[in-house]
């Protein structure tokens, strides 16, 4: 009776965090940088962009381009760390989208188009995110990851900020050239940049090899419940839960297999856990705190109606 309990109770477990949508009400990003729809397409929070710099005059030419003749606004974001604006998460796709909604990236209100591109780079966190605009769907991700991957984080990797920004916003316009309808230029790999993890950042990859965990995870979880008994049993079922939770949230499965294993073991559940302390120390020179802006480049009507698809890409260096 207790293990039938045990099994309803993990089932409840995992129906909640399958239909549960986690919203985090502290984020505050910065109030949309337009008035009528124009504003700056550059907004540097950090201070690594000088004005009226040459590689300024670069970026805007690119995005002057993509927005007057391609109805494609191509605003770029640099900020400390997604902590500084009260996210506390690890992983940049839901901060960008919501970045991207709040500032209504696009040209809805104006044309109709709704093809807006955020560059969004978080310094502390080391990450980097292309976020597209509905009118893209997703046929164009695995053309931005390219852009992240091969243009983007090389020149992030050797410190060269700006420049690859310089470069990845020259790609994002020409993908605006191209349109949502064209077919973008191939952006070939560098020789020898292989590898299991370059793999593993491909969209359709990911898609199979979760759809695998999903339902090999659903068999175990079966197949546990109905055929076996005792602690065999109950490993079992963290094992196929474990799979499951990891295919649908992959960035939250450590913390959801420790609470499972601490739940379910009888070693483990009356212990205490002490995380410790984490700090975060980059070594440079920028501060974390406030919304200290530094804004320049091409100001255009850019800021109109424009909604995020989901498409796009993610980068770490």
């Amino acid at each position: 009776m207790n293990e039938n309990r045990e099994f309803t109770a993990i089932l409840l477990t995992v129906g909640l965090l399958l239909t549960t949508v986690t919203v985090d009400a502290q984020i505050h990003i910065p109030p949309t940088p337009a008035v009528d729809g124009e504003g700056f397409f550059i907004h540097d929070y950090v201070g690594i962009v000088e004005p009226e710099s040459n590689p300024v005059t670069q970026i805007t030419k690119f995005q002057n381009i993509a927005f007057n003749d391609h109805s494609t606004p191509i605003i770029v974001v640099i900020i400390p760390r997604m902590a500084s604006y009260g996210y506390e998460s690890t992983t940049i796709e839901p901060f960008a989208r919501e970045w991207f909604n709040q500032w209504e990236i696009g040209t809805s209100e104006t044309d109709g188009h709704n093809r807006g591109i955020l560059l969004l780079v978080s310094m502390g966190d080391r990450k980097a995110r292309i976020e597209l605009g509905k009118d893209w769907g997703r046929r164009f991700d695995y053309h931005c990851q390219d852009i992240m991957d091969y243009i983007i984080i090389p020149h992030f990797k050797n410190g060269d900020f700006v420049g690859g920004i310089t470069a990845g916003v020259e790609h994002l316009g020409k993908m605006a050239e191209t349109g949502p309808l064209g077919e973008a230029i191939a952006i070939p790999a560098p020789k020898g940049d292989f590898s299991f993890i370059k793999l593993s950042k491909n969209s359709t990859f990911q898609m199979i090899l979760r759809s695998i965990l999903f339902v090999v995870g659903i068999l175990v979880t079966i197949i546990c419940a109905i055929k076996l008994r005792g602690d065999i049993r109950k490993f079992s079922l963290l094992g196929g839960i474990t799979m499951i939770v990891l295919a649908v949230f992959p960035m939250g499965i450590i913390a959801i297999f420790v609470f499972i294993l601490a739940w379910l073991s009888p070693r483990l559940g009356n212990g205490n856990y002490d995380g410790g302390d984490y700090s975060y120390s980059s070594g440079s020179s920028y501060s974390s705190g406030g919304f200290s802006s530094s804004s320049s480049g091409f100001s255009g009507g850019g800021f109109g109606g424009g909604s995020s698809g989901g498409g796009g890409a993610t980068g770490s260096w």
